[in-house]
Formats: C-alpha cells, structure tokens, sequence
C-alpha cells in the first residue's frame, strides 16, 4: 500500500524510510536502468573530454587554478598556492592538489588539469541518478540524470579546471545523506557523519559556502516540518570534529607558512567582503541571480514553473487529502533550489555560475514532474539530451579546430621556449588574456604593455626580446625600432572572450579587425 502523509500542512507525520512510489519506476528492470545510466554517463563523459581536449586555451578563471598548481608543482610546495610566484589565497587547496596529481601522472597541460572537474561532474551526475530514482523511481532517475548533464551551465562548466563542479558534488553528497539520515532513524547517525564528511571537503575546496548550503537547506527543512528535534548534541558535536579534521589542517599549516594576513585575506576579503562587502561589487540587481539561473539550467528551466505550480497546488490541496510521502521529498528537493539561489541573490558579488548547486535538485525535481508523462514525451526528452551530448561531441571534434587556429598561442610559446633563457616578453593590452596562458604554457612570465609608451620603453632596453602586438602599432614604431625588431610571425586571431552573445553578435565571424604580429630581436632557433 502507497505510504501517505496526513494533511501535510503541519508537517508533523514521521516521515517513512522509504518514500517511493511503484509506479514511476514502472517496466524499468534494475539492468535497464544500469545500461541506460551507463550510456548516459559514457556520453556525457565523452562531451566533456572532447570539450578539454580539444579547447586550447584556458577560459574564465581556469588559469588561476592551473597555474597555481604549476607553480606549486615547479616550485615543490604543496601547502601555499602561487600565482605569479606570489601567495594566492583566493581559494582553499583541495582543487590545487588535485590538479598537482594530475600533472605529475599525466603531465601539464589542459586536458590533465580538467581532468578532475570531470571526474566530479560524472560522480554527480551518478549520485543524482541514484537519488532520483531511490525518491521517485528509476524513470525519474535516468530523467534527472539527462537533464543534469546537458542543462548549459552545468555542461560547460563540466571542462573547466574550477572549484564550483566540485562544490556541486560536495553540495549534492552531503544534502543527500542528510535527507537519508532525516527519513532513517536508525542509520541517522552513520548519515550525518557522512554529510559532514562531505561538507569537510567542500569547506577545504570553496570555503564556508560548502557549509552554509547545505546546512541553512537542512535547518529550514527541518524547521518548516517541526522536525529540529531530529538533531542532537551528539550529530553536532561528531560533525564539527570532522569538518575540523578534514579542513582544518591545511588552513593551520598556511597559516603557519604566511602569518595571518593569508587567513584574512581567504575569510575576509574573499569570502565575506566577496559575499557582503563593496570589494567584489557587480552592480548586478537581486534578480540577477535568478535569470542567472534559469539561463544556467536551460533547456530544462522552462519546466520550474509548471513543476512548482504543481507543488504548490499538492500543498494547498493537502489539507484535505493525503498526500504522497514523496511530497516530504520534494519538499526537500525544492527548499535546496531556494536556497542555493536565493542565497547568492543578496551577495553584492553575484556570478552567474553561483547557483548550480542548485541543479542537482532542480534536476530531480523536473524529473518528478515528467516521469507521470507519455512515453512518447519521456523519449522526447531523452532524445534531447542525446543530442546535446553528440552534438557538443561533434563541435569539440569539428568546430573547435577551427576557432583554435585564431589562437597561434602554442605557436608563440614554442618560440619563447627556442629563444635564450634571459628573454623579455611583452604581450600588448589588446592580447592580455594570453598573458597567464603563455605563462602557464612556457613557464616565462610576459609583461603587459598597457600603451604606446610602455611598448617604446620595453623595447629600447637591452637584451633579447619579443613583443606581440596589434599590427597597427608595429607599424607605428621608428625605423630603428623595425630594423631591431623584425616581424617573425603575423596571424589572424580572436582576443575576445567566446562567449555565446559574442560568437551570436559577430555572426560567427570572431577574428579581431587587426592582425596580431610577433616582433623579436633575436634569431628564432639560433
């Protein structure tokens, strides 16, 4: 018999150990939903490698965590992140050293330092997966799963060597295990441990937001069902010691290696000025963070508002029926989304990548919705996701060849590395960008030459040198400037971010208006 939970608006019935409902799991064997689960996992694991391999350049704020870890790695110091050899304390280490493995078994390079942040991507997706299913059966499962791996922002940040995938599945751990110790006393215990656990190493990866999460979703939770009496002394105390075991290590040894002024710079300056104060100021208004969301979770955003409207008809209805004991989770599922977002929408410093830890929810959440539909409406869907992964596939393999050939970056570095060891570079404003990238690639830090001025002065030091510029500028150097410095490459590229609304706004066509040229005093491989 279907488990139910009387007039649900009290929120006052213990919840049962297992809310699941037969029939959203109906015609689909355990092996079917592995197969399927498989062949999900297996193509989005091939987007998101395809994506690494073939993207030659770093984006975002990629640089800052591959290059701290060459540096770390060059320099055999595991315990204070460098970034242009100096302390860099934006972020906690956990990601650092993952990073650091990777290039000691693999090598440095793009494709290595992504590496983890896929990893943490298909572990998500897995963990949703079976989330879904476990909550709403295995048709919800496979759903959630298709849905969470193609949603936009979650795709494209499934290739970027950063911190917030790894938030996102420490997020998605830890909420999970807390919602399987709130419906089973009896293994209460073990789960919570293991939310703390996770929660551990969020805080070591992004800091107190790993924290805050979760547990603001859990006590408001808690609150709205009369349920914080489910939290003793003893889940307190064994949780904080086990956050401590796992975070506090680090932080004590850096601060040991820096002074205190790295703790305030990590706690103050980058997380609560980030969050509260002026430092970190977008200007963006409160609703930023929802378009932001919904812009993130796209395509799948456009079934929140029938989904939530559906709840919230089941809860105005509840007081006069029973209600699923599903509900109690979605519940749940929902409060996590409002959290995660809602959160971020009173940072002054919002990003729109802020909220996905919200998309693990969101996604099981849609998959509630239409698991109830006609088959021919959940193949729709799945077929959409097919297309997503093998169409992103095929850009990789086919589209990002081409877009890399207006990026000779590679082609620049492997002349700095022919050139003398005690070589000047100088990169101009308009290609600064490339800085951290030549620098992460060749291991020499270049100069930003900000004007006309700066470019005469770097040039007329002594020396062997080399200076990439915009064509026009090159033109307008004296004569004994040219005779010094010849022309040794000249190249059509794109210093523009590729961001969607770039590549929409130029048509396709992203080459800067002026070529890039290198000029160098010295004989390339001499």
């Amino acid at each position: 018999m279907q488990k139910t939970i009387e007039g649900l608006t009290s929120f006052e019935q213990p919840l049962p150990d297992a809310p699941q409902n037969s029939n959203f799991g109906k015609n689909i064997s355990s092996i079917r939903f592995t197969v399927e689960l498989l062949i999900t996992v297996s193509l989005a694991a091939l987007a998101y490698i395809a994506l690494s391999a073939y993207w030659i350049k770093f984006s975002r704020a990629e640089v800052f965590f591959a290059e701290c870890a060459r540096e770390m790695l060059a320099t055999n110091n595991f315990i204070t992140p460098l970034y242009h050899a100096q302390p860099f304390f934006d972020k906690p280490i956990f990601v650092y050293w993952l990073i650091i493995a990777m290039f000691k078994a693999l090598g440095i390079s793009h494709l290595s330092a992504r590496i983890p942040v896929i990893f943490a991507s298909l572990i998500t997706i897995v963990s949703t997966a079976l989330a879904g299913s476990y909550l709403f059966g295995r048709r919800a499962g496979l759903l959630s799963a298709c849905m969470l791996s193609t949603s936009f922002m979650y795709l494209s940040f499934s290739c970027l060597c950063m911190s917030d995938m790894f938030l996102v599945m420490f997020d998605t751990l830890s909420l999970i295990a807390i919602y399987a110790g709130i419906i089973s006393e009896k293994n209460r215990a073990l789960c919570w441990w293991l939310a703390a656990l996770s929660m551990g190493f969020a805080f070591l990866t992004k800091g107190p937001v790993g924290i805050i999460l979760p547990a603001l979703a859990t006590l408001i939770y808690l609150g709205l069902t009369k349920r914080l009496a489910f939290i003793k002394v003893k889940h307190i105390v064994w949780g904080l010691i086990t956050i401590a075991v796992v975070a506090s290590p680090w932080f004590y040894v850096a601060y040991l290696a820096n002074g205190p002024q790295s703790m305030v710079h990590f706690f103050i300056q980058e997380n609560l000025q980030r969050f509260a104060g002026s430092t970190y100021d977008a200007h963006r208004p409160f609703w930023y963070t929802i378009i932001s969301f919904f812009l993130g979770f796209a395509p799948w955003s456009i079934l929140i508002p029938p989904a939530l409207f559906w709840f919230y008809k089941d809860l105005s209805g509840s007081r006069k029926r029973a209600l699923p004991a599903e509900f109690s989770a979605e519940l749940f599922l929902w409060i996590w989304v409002f959290v995660s977002v809602g959160f971020f929408c009173f940072s002054r410093g919002k990003c729109d990548y802020y909220t996905m830890p919200a998309y693990t929810a969101a996604a099981i959440l849609m998959a509630r919705y239409v698991s109830g539909f006609q088959a021919k409406y959940l193949y729709a869907i799945r077929a959409v996701a097919v297309t997503v992964l093998v169409s992103t596939i095929l850009f990789a393999a086919l589209i990002l060849p081409q877009i890399n050939k207006l990026l000779p970056v590679g082609k620049y570095v492997t002349m700095i590395k022919g050139a003398p060891s005690n070589l000047r570079v100088g990169v101009d404003e308009i290609a600064a960008s490339w800085i951290d990238e030549i620098l992460f690639q060749s291991g020499k830090d270049p100069e930003r030459l900000s004007d006309a001025k700066k470019i005469h002065e770097f040039m007329s030091k002594d020396g062997p040198a080399l200076v990439i510029m915009p064509e026009n500028k090159y033109y307008l150097l004296s004569i004994a400037q040219k005779n010094k410095y010849r022309v040794v490459s000249s190249d059509r590229v794109t210093t523009h971010p590729l961001t969607p609304g770039y590549l929409f706004e130029r048509a396709g066509n992203i080459a800067d208006a002026t070529p890039l040229v290198v000029a160098t005093n010295f004989r390339i491989g001499k």
